[in-house]
């Protein structure tokens, strides 16, 4: 799924310096959040998606282990394979597209922060991190709206690479600014894209728990299939049941 998600990213990336000066930047920004936004909801309710919780984000998965949503080895194993799976997408990508890729004005998709410096690139970086999350528990725990968590996923992605990218370069995401790092050698201000997502989005749930009247995501999949057994929270199919029944 980190794979499927740096296609998106990198097939951007290397479109948009091309088409820089036949469309406006921001008519071409909104192709590119489109593209973004499709992939993260094609992801969530793909069949994978609905199996494993959809994480693709490191960020994500520690969250729901603060949240006692995921047990401390699956979390483990989660963030390693998205790490390796961003890497790996990147690099297979580098094979393809070549020097179109790897030099500028691509240069791996590298996150950086933009005009405004380092300080409004982490605020940035945070809030959207922090509006991500909430959205996803608060969705989550309501019946009437928690199939449409992935779709909500996917329109907060299109508003921050809309408006907020400029800003940050919009990573959310700690393993995708981790490949481009390793990728391209370029570290600047690498820091931000590591802490400010985790913190974003741990302050969301660390805030959710002191609502107690607020219902709230129980389990650690964006968008829960009731037709399949979860690791996660222990659900079984009521079929299952029905047939294991004496």
């Amino acid at each position: 799924m980190a794979m499927l998600l740096w296609v998106s990213a990198m097939v951007a990336g290397w479109v948009e310096p091309r088409f820089r000066l036949v469309w406006p930047t921001l008519a071409w920004r909104g192709l590119e959040a489109i593209a973004t936004a499709l992939t993260i909801v094609i992801i969530v309710y793909s069949p994978w998606g609905r199996r494993s919780g959809a994480h693709f984000n490191p960020a994500l998965t520690l969250t729901f282990l603060a949240l006692n949503r995921i047990a401390i080895w699956d979390a483990v194993l989660y963030s390693a394979f998205q790490v390796v799976g961003a890497v790996i997408g990147l690099l297979v990508a580098g094979l393809i597209l070549g020097a179109a890729l790897r030099e500028p004005p691509v240069t791996w998709i590298v996150t950086r922060p933009g005009r405004f410096g380092v300080w409004p690139a982490f605020f940035a970086e945070f809030v959207v991190a922090f509006i991500f999350m909430r959205t996803i528990l608060w969705m989550g725990g309501r019946p009437a709206v928690m199939r449409l968590t992935g779709v909500f996923a996917g329109a907060l992605a299109f508003l921050c690479v809309c408006f907020e990218k400029p800003v940050s370069g919009f990573s959310i995401n700690p393993a995708r600014s981790f490949a481009s790092a390793v990728a391209s050698g370029q570290w600047t201000a690498f820091w931000i894209y590591l802490v400010a997502p985790p913190a974003g989005m741990l302050a969301a749930a660390w805030i959710a728990q002191f609502q107690a009247n607020t219902p709230m995501l129980l389990c650690a999949k964006l968008v829960h299939s009731y037709n399949k057994r979860c690791i996660h929270c222990g659900h079984v199919p009521r079929r299952t049941l029905t047939q294991s029944a004496p």
